[in-house]
């Protein structure tokens, strides 16, 4: 009787089993490329994103010639300023400047006087908001930039009336 090893097989199979490279051959080159781009470009955007929404934000601005509360508000004695709007100012002011700079905007959609208030980064809503500060709908932004598709068409129905605030403070 012949004594069987459990390592019998020849030496390429061997290893052809145990090697990376038995897998390029399983798979065609043109995925093998597509696979790399597509790592390539999910790295590039993440790199991307992670870079605009990480920017250094002056917070010494008075010391450096700029004065960290400055903005602009937009009244006339026509139309004020809701307290809950200028409430969500105040509380913008608090935070670093967003990227890009929050504004706020009043429009006339449906009959009513609405807010639009833009996102403090990419792939956020910009909100749209009644004078009691109740959601309406988001027109735009998001990752597709459409927003939440519950006002599609509030570019086209929306009369912009005025810029009610922009923030001006400057970013290093």
């Amino acid at each position: 009787m012949e004594e069987k090893t459990p390592y019998s097989f020849p030496i390429t199979v061997d290893f052809w089993l145990f090697s990376k490279s038995w897998l390029k051959n399983l798979i065609p080159l043109s995925y093998r490329l597509k696979w790399k781009f597509m790592n390539f470009l999910s790295c590039f955007f993440l790199t991307i994103t992670m870079f605009a929404c990480s920017q250094k934000i002056s917070s010494e601005g008075s010391s450096a010639g700029h004065d960290t509360n400055k903005a602009t508000v937009s009244a006339s004695p026509q139309t004020a300023t809701p307290a809950c709007i200028l409430s969500k100012i105040d509380s913008i002011k608090k935070d670093p400047v967003w990227n890009p700079p929050a504004e706020i905007y009043e429009y006339e959609y449906q009959g009513k006087k609405v807010y639009a208030i833009s996102s403090n980064c990419c792939d956020f809503f910009n909100t749209v908001v009644d004078a009691n500060c109740t959601y309406v709908c988001a027109p735009s932004g998001g990752f597709t930039g459409r927003g939440d598709g519950k006002c599609a068409n509030f570019f086209k129905e929306a009369k912009q009336l005025r810029l009610v605030w922009k923030d001006e403070r400057t970013r290093k």
